[in-house]
């Protein structure tokens, strides 16, 4: 689903997420369906050229500017867990995030 697409349901969650009530076992089989499209297959493709990129020199002396996001709670709460799974602030998660590199023709234009 497209990020300009994906919207909330009325329990929070964007509407592309799995729901909590999903078993293991079926996150499994889905998961494994998805390895086998085309969507799968674009993400390694792009992955593996951001990889090859490797990261943006930045320059510590640079002055920092302040923006405020707006994002779904679900997101902000995922967003904390990989933080937290990478000992890192939320901060630097979002600036290495920001930082890759993105094919012009993915990303999406305003209508």
């Amino acid at each position: 689903m497209p990020r300009d697409q994906i919207g909330l349901r009325s329990t929070g969650r964007p509407s592309g997420c799995a729901a909590s009530s999903v078993t293991p076992s079926l996150a499994a089989r889905r998961s494994r369906a998805f390895e086998q499209t085309e969507a799968y297959q674009d993400i390694l493709h792009l992955l593996t050229k951001l990889r090859e990129q490797g990261p943006l020199a930045v320059d510590a002396e640079e002055p920092t500017r302040v923006i405020t996001v707006r994002l779904p709670k679900s997101l902000h709460e995922t967003l904390r867990a990989e933080a937290h799974e990478h000992r890192t602030s939320m901060n630097k998660l979002c600036i290495s995030k920001l930082l890759q590199f993105i094919d012009n023709d993915k990303v999406p234009t305003e209508t």
